[in-house]
């Protein structure tokens, strides 16, 4: 019977401390992924602050500690992953994308789409284009072709095959698809950069592409006559054909005509020019508008005069600037608009692009709208649209 009774409490002893033991494990664990949920939560907070050394901070702890919770460990590589790229630490975000890779597809989808398109983009910058089109086409492999890592995947394909083909029809329809597809993306003004490169290259290239005209000069012919006939600018008519001195303009040569019938759109809700030809984009520009909303007017106008190196009069103290002085706020060009005292021309002030800053005209980029003022003729047609995101001024 004591032999008994000893057992039972040898038993019921273990037992307890079995219970104890378990309880204390059980908690140890809650308070273990408790403490990790806090500490994601704060990194990602202090990502979205833009807080990207306390944020990988907050997590780095974890990474070790984690190896044997492959959940997360999954969760805090991205987090790190995501604080190294917006500390702009290539190298270290480079080898965290690269870890997570690596973990295959227990990384899950969405996160190995993010970590190969960041190193195709850092790829491109190396110029290491057979990297580069590796990561890309995996990111379309995980994410389909929809979402902000295919856009910057989609995007990166179309700026290789611009590399290695040279601009072509084909290369950009699909840069046209992928704006009109996706207008929301935050990559739109890069999509339309990379666009905008790839139509110029077409309209200069020597070869002609649908629409083009190859015209043989005649007797007669002049630049200006042909020119006038065709809607183009004679400038880029020339530039087009490799042309330095109008006279020289010999019969029987075939020159390029491009189809071009530009038109101009501003929109002064984001500050922007879209130059469109036969009304498809052909290429985006960054503006200043009026500094109050209703200095700039929205309405349809079309370019009457077009003036290099304009003189300026300031319309709030009447002082006159001849051209090319340096407080000449016009700049180097003018493109004025019928029936109006407003116009298009370049800026002084480069830092004012992509604000409300002027008295009412359209301001741009001196390289812009010299490149634009060689592009359009007199007659070309604009239209102003959107409202100031300012408050208007006593």
């Amino acid at each position: 019977m004591k032999t008994f009774k000893l057992i039972f409490g040898l038993l019921l002893g273990a037992a307890i401390l079995g219970g104890i033991g378990g309880t204390a494990v059980y908690f140890s664990l809650e308070l273990r992924e408790r403490k990790l949920d806090n500490d994601f939560q704060l990194s990602r907070s202090l990502h979205d602050q833009g807080d990207f050394e306390r944020s990988e901070q907050a997590i780095s702890g974890h990474i070790d500690a984690a190896k044997g919770t492959e959940a997360w460990l999954n969760e805090a590589l991205i987090l790190r992953f995501r604080a190294q790229n917006g500390s702009k630490n290539e190298a270290a975000a480079t080898a965290t994308a690269e870890r997570i890779i690596a973990m295959g597809e227990s990384a899950g989808p969405e996160r190995l789409a993010e970590c190969h398109a960041y190193l195709g983009s850092v790829a491109i910058k190396r110029e290491d284009v057979s990297a580069a089109q590796s990561h890309f086409e995996a990111v379309i492999r995980h994410s389909g072709v929809s979402g902000h890592n295919a856009d910057a995947a989609r995007l990166g394909l179309a700026r290789i095959r611009l590399a290695l083909t040279g601009a072509t029809p084909e290369v950009r329809e699909e840069l046209a698809t992928l704006r009109t597809d996706f207008p929301s993306t935050p990559l739109i003004r890069d999509i339309e950069h990379v666009l905008g490169q790839c139509n110029m290259a077409l309209m200069f290239s020597e070869i002609p592409v649908a629409g083009d005209l190859i015209y043989e000069v005649a007797s007669g012919d002049t630049i200006n006559a042909l020119a006038r006939k065709h809607g183009i600018a004679e400038g880029l008519l020339m530039a087009v054909n490799r042309i330095d001195d109008p006279r020289r303009l010999s019969i029987g040569r075939r020159i390029k005509i491009p189809d071009v019938h530009f038109s101009i759109e501003v929109n002064k809700t984001d500050n922007s020019l879209q130059l469109l030809n036969n009304g498809r984009f052909f290429k985006h520009y960054p503006v200043r508008t009026g500094r109050v909303d209703y200095l700039t007017p929205v309405g349809e106008f079309k370019i009457r005069v077009k003036k290099k190196n304009p003189a300026w009069n300031d319309p709030k103290t009447g002082r006159y600037f001849p051209p090319n002085d340096a407080e000449n706020q016009l700049g180097s060009r003018w493109i004025g608009f019928k029936g109006s005292s407003f116009g298009i021309h370049g800026t002084i002030e480069p830092d004012t692009i992509g604000t409300y800053a002027s008295n009412g005209c359209v301001g741009m980029l001196k390289e812009d709208v010299e490149e634009l003022y060689d592009l359009v003729t007199v007659g070309t047609p604009i239209r102003i649209f959107g409202t100031a995101a300012v408050e208007p001024r006593a």
